[in-house]
């Protein structure tokens, strides 16, 4: 577990918030050190008029993560822009030719980051989510971008990543090899597939596929692209991307019915839970922290990590919860008046 986070570092400026994050979600000794102590993302790719310690408007750099499960390809562009950090999913990323295919979330003015603000930072997060809370100095707000892969929003999945080590062609009744067959796969399950290679965005593909038939290791399925060796294969993506500041605006890489890039995730909790164990509930004046589900108009499509909803109540601003095992939760209050905890070590 790469579980890390940095609580509340007061920053000169946009600048240092910037270099911040990226060194500390990349665990690097870049304008930062955070060699030691940071999550463990690879910085991918980058371009700075000046240099990656004098970040500038345009300037640039994607982050890469293989996932916990070493199995995910997820790609994240940070770009400065006046008043704003865009950050932008992409599905693969060249850094030889520096662009990014099959992008999600495309918003122009997604993170409010203002050139003059003086921001308060928080970044936590592991191999597959990151979620970075910021605010100013006074300011009783947070805005949040967040992003990574999402988890399986039914237990019933497996949310294991076969990989098929031979080129496949498009067509009907496409025979597809694997390394194993999660214990879940059956005739009629409903599968992601989507390239790996990060060499040539023109034939980065990904599309739902539904198993056929299935023997020993191999499926087959009707393919309407075709894929290069090593795709993988799983009955759960999850990938979203923030496209606001607050949490839940995102977009997902693809939705439940299979179309690529669309479909503003919007999030979803039980209200009756959030709304009614406050301030403190009744047993061992204990809070209630409601789940978050991610949902588009297509179906459910995974839940956040690490992040719960609470109610309204009388906790101070950046308080801390702390469960019966020890694990601690941090109180943030998220633009506008919605209230969060986040997973704290």
């Amino acid at each position: 577990m790469s579980y890390a986070n940095i609580v509340n570092i007061s920053c000169v400026d946009k600048t240092e918030a910037f270099c911040r994050m990226r060194d500390f979600i990349c665990k690097r000794n870049g304008t930062y050190d955070y060699s030691t102590t940071g999550i463990g993302w690879t910085l991918h790719d980058s371009s700075y008029a000046v240099d990656e310690d004098n970040p500038a408007i345009n300037d640039w750099f994607v982050i890469y993560s293989a996932g916990e499960s070493g199995d995910e390809d997820l790609y994240f562009r940070f770009l400065w822009m006046s008043g704003y950090v865009r950050i932008h999913g992409f599905q693969s990323w060249d850094s030889s030719t520096h662009a990014g295919a099959i992008q999600y979330s495309t918003s122009n003015t997604a993170w409010t980051f203002a050139e003059t603000m003086v921001p308060h930072l928080w970044v936590y997060g592991d191999l597959d989510a990151i979620a970075i809370p910021i605010n100013e100095s006074g300011d009783t707000y947070a805005r949040v971008a967040d992003f990574g892969k999402a988890d399986k929003p039914w237990e019933a999945l497996d949310d294991e990543v076969a990989t098929c080590s031979s080129t496949l062609a498009a067509g009907s009744d496409v025979s597809i090899t694997v390394d194993a067959i999660p214990a879940g796969w059956a005739v009629g399950r409903e599968l992601y597939i989507r390239t790996t290679h990060n060499n040539n965005t023109a034939t980065v593909e990904i599309e739902k596929i539904t198993i056929k038939t299935l023997v020993s290791l191999t499926i087959t399925a009707d393919l309407s692209n075709s894929y290069t060796a090593n795709s993988k294969l799983s009955d759960h993506v999850g990938y979203h991307c923030t496209k606001s500041y607050s949490i839940g605006i995102s977009n997902a890489l693809i939705s439940p019915n299979g179309v690529t890039s669309s479909g503003a995730t919007s999030v979803s909790y039980d209200k009756t839970v959030a709304s009614t164990a406050n301030d403190p509930g009744s047993y061992e004046s204990s809070w209630g922290m409601a789940e978050l589900g991610l949902g588009i108009s297509t179906g459910f499509f995974g839940k956040y990590r690490n992040i719960y909803r609470i109610a309204l109540g009388a906790l101070t601003l950046y308080d801390i919860l702390e469960e019966v095992d020890g694990t601690q939760w941090r109180y943030i209050k998220v633009y506008s008046n919605t209230h969060y905890v986040f997973k704290e070590v």
